[in-house]
C-alpha cells in the first residue's frame, strides 16, 4: 500500500507544490473543517478523483511527514469537556513538532462565528518540549480573551501526546486543504496510556474557507464516512487516560485499540 521514499501511494500522479507557496494560497487560519474516515485502500481511488483539481505538498522530494503533538488541559479536562458538550466557546491548545523539518510551534485552535475554526500559532522552541513556556501562556490568554471576553482555563498542562503521519493535498484557486492522517497513535506523557486507530483506516479532512470544499463531493461518492464532533485530542483522552466517552466519538472508537491508566 505504502510508497518508499516518504509518500502515500497514489501521490506521484499530483502535481506538487511547495510549503511558501501553500501557505500563500492556503493558510486558512479561519476555515470550516470537515472530518472523514476513510479505508486506507480506498486512498489510491481517492486520490484520482482529486488529481485534475488537487497538488500535492512536497518537500525535499517528500510528501508524507510525520507530526507529534502535546495538548494541554486542566486535570478537570474543561477543554475536552466543552469540545464533547458541543460548546461554542471551546479551545484546544498544544504544541505541534514536525518531526522531519524539526519546526516546532505553540498553537491554539478556537471556535469562531458560524461554527468556523479558528488557529492561532506562536514559534515554539522544539529544545523545550512539550512545555508552556510564558510567552506561550501570554500568547494564549491574549488570544481566548479577544475571541471569548474571558480568560482560558487554568491551570494547563501536558495531559497527552498523538503522532501520525499526513499527506496534505489543496486546491490553490479556492484555497482549500485536504489532509490525508495515517498511523495515529495517542499516549500519556507518562507513557503508562496508550490508544491508537486500526491501521487499515485514515482520517481525511477538508479545510475552506468558505463552506463545502470541493473534495466533499469525491468523499461523499465513496461513501466515507463523516464525522462529526471528532478530535484526535479528544478520542486519546478516551483512549489513553479513561476519562469519558462522548457519543460522538462512538463511530470511531469501535475501529481502535487502547488501554488506560485509569
Amino acid at each position: 500500500m505504502w510508497a518508499s521514499r516518504g509518500q502515500l501511494q497514489g501521490t506521484e500522479r499530483l502535481e506538487s507544490i511547495g510549503l511558501e507557496e501553500l501557505d500563500a494560497a492556503a493558510a486558512l487560519r479561519r476555515r470550516f473543517d470537515t472530518k472523514y474516515l476513510v479505508p486506507r485502500d480506498a486512498l489510491g481511488e481517492l486520490l484520482e478523483r482529486l488529481r485534475p483539481t488537487h497538488h500535492v505538498l512536497e518537500i525535499d522530494g517528500q510528501r508524507e511527514f510525520g507530526y507529534s503533538t502535546t495538548y494541554f488541559d486542566t486535570p478537570e479536562l474543561t477543554a475536552f469537556r466543552d469540545h464533547v458538550q458541543g460548546r461554542r466557546r471551546r479551545l484546544k491548545a498544544r504544541v505541534r513538532r514536525y518531526v522531519d523539518s524539526g519546526d516546532c510551534f505553540f498553537e491554539l485552535k478556537l471556535r469562531g462565528p458560524r461554527n468556523c475554526t479558528l488557529k492561532r500559532r506562536l514559534a515554539h522552541d522544539p529544545a523545550l518540549g512539550g512545555k508552556l513556556t510564558a510567552e506561550s501562556a501570554a500568547a494564549l490568554a491574549s488570544w481566548v480573551e479577544a475571541a471569548y471576553r474571558r480568560p482560558p482555563p487554568e491551570p494547563l498542562s501536558p495531559v497527552l501526546e498523538v503522532d501520525f503521519r499526513r499527506t496534505t493535498l489543496a486546491v490553490l484557486d479556492r484555497g482549500e486543504r485536504l489532509t490525508i492522517d495515517v498511523d495515529i497513535a495517542m499516549r500519556t506523557p507518562s507513557g503508562d496510556g496508550f490508544g491508537h486507530l486500526d491501521s487499515d483506516l485514515a482520517l481525511v479532512e477538508s479545510k475552506s474557507p468558505r463552506g463545502p470544499a470541493l473534495a466533499t463531493r469525491e468523499l461523499n461518492l465513496l461513501g466515507a464516512r463523516r464525522l462529526e464532533g471528532m478530535s484526535k485530542y479528544c478520542l486519546g483522552v478516551v483512549l489513553a487516560l479513561g476519562r469519558g466517552r462522548g457519543n460522538t466519538l462512538r463511530p470511531v472508537l469501535r475501529h481502535c485499540t487502547g488501554r488506560s491508566r485509569a
